[in-house]
């Protein structure tokens, strides 16, 4: 969904829990849940695609890497889970061509207005579906060539529910199938020389993920597992913020058998 924001310690994408779910929400879930929205209801209404000074200025290096990959696989069904305002999705639309189709879920209306305004003007348009939903409630129906899930995962409530939303789209992936994850982790904030722990839905170390998803895509191919450490300085109320974290790159693909995978990647 996006990268850290300048509006809140940490505060970054737009996916919340299902009303009903049964997990447990405390406070700072709800505080960081609300900083979220707020932070992105107020990018997209003043920052657009490709204009440069915030993230969306261009798509994630991860995702540009899998897309060439995917290219020229023939025409596939992509989804893309925090989409936004369409950062990835239209480069993904773009890539794979005629006959393909990329399901973009977001949980902010205007988010997903922008998306499809963005979509028709890149001229994707019609190779765009739009789901505004919850992701933890979000079911897929189409096999999938591509699954994208990029810093949103972290906006989830516990690893339980990560577990879940990772196993209902492996369920729909299609043998030979590329799931593209960036997680955001090990995330705090400097201000006036004092550090603490940045604002987010899910406090996950960089450590937890890599082992989280290593039990997840087991059997699969591993392409990428990388650590890379990301400083952003903001300024916000007149002060300077310096937003820490490390971002969890995390490549796999699905075998044409499970079991007869070997990882590329050395589990460091």
């Amino acid at each position: 969904m996006g990268e850290p924001s300048g509006a809140a310690p940490g505060a970054v994408g737009s996916l919340s829990v299902a009303a009903g779910s049964g997990i447990t929400r405390g406070p700072g879930f709800e505080r960081a849940r609300h900083e979220t929205v707020r932070y992105h209801d107020e990018l997209y209404a003043q920052a657009d695609l490709g204009v440069p000074g915030t993230w969306l200025a261009r798509p994630h290096p991860l995702v540009t890497w899998s897309l060439d990959l995917v290219r020229g696989r023939g025409s596939m069904v992509a989804y893309d889970l925090g989409a936004g305002v369409g950062r990835h999705t239209i480069p993904i639309a773009r890539a794979l061509g005629v006959g393909s189709r990329v399901v973009a879920v977001d949980l902010l209306d205007g988010a997903i207005r922008r998306l499809r305004t963005n979509a028709a003007r890149a001229g994707v348009g019609p190779m765009v579906t739009t789901s505004r939903c919850d992701l933890e409630a979000f079911r897929p129906r189409a096999p999938a060539g591509l699954v994208v899930i990029f810093s949103a995962l972290e906006h989830l409530a516990g690893g339980a529910v990560v577990a879940q939303v990772l196993s209902r789209m492996q369920a729909v992936t299609r043998p030979g199938g590329m799931h593209v994850l960036g997680v955001l982790c090990d995330r705090t904030e400097v201000c006036a020389g004092r550090e603490r722990p940045a604002l987010v839905e899910l406090a996950w170390t960089s450590d937890q993920a890599l082992a989280a998803l290593d039990v997840q895509y087991e059997g699969w191919q591993v392409l990428r597992r990388e650590l890379v450490p990301s400083t952003i300085t903001e300024t916000r109320d007149g002060q300077t913020h310096q937003l820490r974290s490390t971002l969890v790159q995390y490549v796999a693909e699905r075998p044409q058998r499970l079991g007869a995978a070997t990882s590329e990647v050395a589990r460091s």
